[in-house]
């Protein structure tokens, strides 16, 4: 890693492991290790000092899809209708810039 600084290399173990972001950046801010967590999920860490960002020039650009999922009929529920109509153009615009 390096950060304004000679390279410095540090062996790393563990073996925790989460599905979403909300865990992610709980154990980050613990101290528990790296997380890749997308900019959105933690915009006032890094503002208030909480989290650093490391690895910057090392990880690809990457994109990842963003599901709303449902089970059951095979038609959509009316409320999941109205969520998504409601959140996706906010969302596109947020992503976008």
């Amino acid at each position: 890693m390096q950060e304004s600084g000679p390279i410095v290399e540090r062996m790393v173990a563990g073996s925790l492991v989460a599905n979403n972001a909300t865990t992610l950046r709980r154990m980050a801010l613990a101290g528990a290790g790296l997380a890749r967590i997308a900019d959105y999920q933690l915009r006032e860490d890094p503002e208030a000092g909480w989290l650093i960002e490391v690895l910057k020039d090392s990880v690809l650009e990457e994109s990842d899809e963003i599901h709303a999922d449902f089970r059951g009929s095979a038609h959509m529920p009316a409320r999941m209708r109205a969520f998504l109509d409601h959140f996706v153009p906010p969302l596109q615009k947020f992503l976008s810039g």
